[in-house]
């Protein structure tokens, strides 16, 4: 799925948590991919999009969407997930990219993690508080998840992160 196919899950999100639903948003980006294209090419590069992909895909439950976003970003929206799920979910996924060897080595990868309540005024308000965690993220390192504070002040790392 991509960017344009997880619109309407968004706003679904939205609509549940106006009724009381949970709902989280994660979104990941690959650290350093550019360098594996620079370094290996862009059949390495687009291997590395690959596994990383069906990883997602594998620990994606059925009723939630995961969808390549960006050239090395990607979003899970996850229905009745409270922002500790999102966090828990993350976290487990950016411990196993970790740790999968792709050949060459191994990368990492950061994450943004925004919980949908009946506040959210939108879809794109949703994304911007997850992508401004994404980038606590990456400042705060890389290979780490954190969280959107609401309402949005500074962004602390996820625990474990």
């Amino acid at each position: 799925a991509n960017r344009r196919r997880a619109w309407d899950p968004l706003g679904r999100a939205r609509a549940a948590a106006q009724r009381g639903r949970p709902g989280t948003v994660v979104i990941f980006d690959l650290d350093g991919c550019k360098r594996v294209n620079d370094e290996w090419g862009p059949a390495e590069g687009d291997k590395v999009l690959v596994t990383f992909a069906r990883i997602l895909e594998a620990r994606t439950r059925a009723s939630n969407l995961s969808a390549r976003v960006g050239g090395e970003e990607w979003m899970s929206i996850l229905s009745d997930t409270r922002l500790e799920g999102g966090v828990t979910f993350a976290e487990s996924l950016r411990k196993e990219w970790e740790g999968t060897d792709l050949g060459w080595g191994r990368m990492t990868v950061s994450a943004g993690v925004a919980t949908v309540d009946a506040h959210t005024r939108s879809p794109a308000s949703l994304l911007a508080a997850a992508d401004r965690a994404l980038y606590a993220a990456k400042q705060q390192g890389r290979n780490r998840v954190c969280r959107a504070p609401s309402p949005p002040e500074s962004l602390p790392p996820a625990e474990g992160g």
